[in-house]
C-alpha cells in the first residue's frame, strides 16, 4: 500500500472518532478533542449535515452548521482573533458571547467579515428544545462508514490508464517504473533537475530547451528513431508523419495505443510494449549523452530497441511478429 493510500485510510479512520463524538456523546472519551488535522476537519464538514436544535453539541467555530459552512471558513480573520475558539453554538449565541470574544480585534480590515458572519448567524434558525443531530452524506443509510470516507478522498481525481500503457505490457520492471514516472510528468529533464549542474538544452538538438515531449517525440533525432521503428515494425501509426498534434507525452501515448485497436487485443498490447521499450531506450540515449558524453546514431538506438524486444520475446512476451526478422537489419 502506497504512502498516499495509507494517509487516506488513516484519515477515514480518524473521522470515525469525530462521528462517534456526535452519535455517542455519553461516552467519557467524547469530551476529548478528536485527533483531526485541518484536512480531516474539512472532509468531515463536507461529508456531514448538521441540524442544530438546542446547540449544545455543535461547536460554534469548527462545525459546519451555517448552511453547510463553518464560521471559521466564513470569517477566518475573526477566528484567528477569537479569545475562545471552543464554544458550543448555544453558549456562543447566548448574549452574543461570540461577539465579545472578537470585539477587541475588530478593525476596518475584518469588519466586512464580521458583518457577513453576523448576518448569517442572525438569519439562522432559533434554538429549540432537542438534541443536535448529524447525518453522513456519503451513504444511503446516512451513517458513517470507513469505506465511504476513504472513497470520498478520490472523488474528482483523474484516474490515469496505467494498466494498458505500463503495468500490463511486456517490458522489464525498470521500463515500467520509468513509464509510470513519464506518465505522471516526473522524469528529471533539465527543467526539473535541482542542484545538479546541467545544460538546459536538448542533448540531441542543442537549440531547444529540454522537455519530455521534445526530447522523446519532437526532437529531429527522436523522430528519426521513431521513423526507423515504424519501418521495422511495419506500423504506420508509429511514424511521426502520421501523428496528430498532442499536448503531452501522455496524450500522444494514449492516442497511439488507441490507434492500435484495429490490430486486436494482442496486437494492441504488442504496440503498447514497443512504445514503452522505445521511450525507454531514447531516454537511456539521452542519459548517455548527458552523463557519459557518449553518442549513438539513431540506427544504433533502433538496434538496442530490437535487442530489448528480442530478450522480452525470449522471456515469453508476445513480440514474435516484431522480432522475427534479422535483428541487425532495420
Amino acid at each position: 500500500m502506497g504512502q498516499d493510500r495509507e494517509d487516506k485510510f488513516g484519515r477515514a479512520l480518524r473521522l470515525r472518532w469525530e462521528w462517534l463524538k456526535w452519535t455517542t456523546p455519553e461516552k467519557p472519551w467524547s469530551l476529548i478533542p478528536p485527533p483531526l488535522n485541518d484536512l480531516d476537519s474539512c472532509l468531515f464538514a463536507a461529508a456531514t449535515t448538521i441540524t442544530v436544535r438546542d446547540g449544545r453539541l455543535t461547536d460554534f467555530w469548527h462545525d459546519a452548521w451555517l448552511d453547510g459552512m463553518r464560521p471559521k471558513d466564513l470569517a477566518p480573520d475573526l477566528f484567528l482573533i477569537a479569545r475562545r475558539k471552543r464554544r458550543s453554538v448555544r453558549d456562543a449565541r447566548w448574549r452574543f458571547k461570540w461577539i465579545n470574544d472578537i470585539a477587541h480585534g475588530i478593525t476596518h480590515g475584518n469588519i466586512q467579515q464580521f458583518v457577513h458572519l453576523f448576518y448569517r448567524i442572525d438569519n439562522a434558525s432559533a434554538l429549540i428544545e432537542g438534541d443536535d443531530s448529524i447525518t453522513w452524506n456519503l451513504t444511503p443509510s446516512s451513517c458513517y462508514t470507513a469505506k465511504s470516507a476513504y472513497l470520498a478522498q478520490y472523488q474528482g481525481l483523474q484516474r490515469l490508464p496505467f494498466n494498458p500503457l505500463i503495468w500490463c505490457v511486456w517490458a522489464p520492471e525498470k521500463c515500467q517504473f520509468f513509464g509510470w514516472l513519464l506518465a505522471r510528468g516526473r522524469i528529471p529533464t533539465s527543467l526539473q533537475l535541482r542542484g545538479i549542474p546541467n545544460d538546459k538544452w536538448c542533448p540531441f538538438y542543442h537549440v531547444v530547451e529540454e522537455t519530455a515531449p521534445h526530447l522523446l517525440l519532437d526532437c529531429p533525432f527522436s523522430r528519426e528513431v521513431w521513423s526507423l521503428i515504424a519501418g521495422w515494425a511495419g506500423q504506420n501509426l508509429l511514424n511521426p508523419a502520421s501523428w496528430p498534434d498532442f499536448d503531452s507525452v501522455l496524450c500522444w501515448w494514449l492516442g497511439r495505443v488507441e490507434a492500435a485497436k484495429p490490430l486486436g487485443k494482442p496486437g494492441r498490447k504488442c504496440i503498447a510494449s514497443l512504445l514503452l521499450l522505445s521511450l525507454w531506450e531514447i531516454w537511456k540515449e539521452r542519459n548517455r549523452r548527458t552523463f557519459q558524453f557518449k553518442l549513438l546514431p539513431p540506427l544504433a538506438v533502433l538496434l538496442l530497441i530490437k535487442a530489448e524486444a528480442a530478450l522480452s520475446d525470449l522471456a515469453g512476451a508476445g513480440l514474435g511478429e516484431l522480432v522475427s526478422g534479422d535483428a541487425d537489419v532495420p
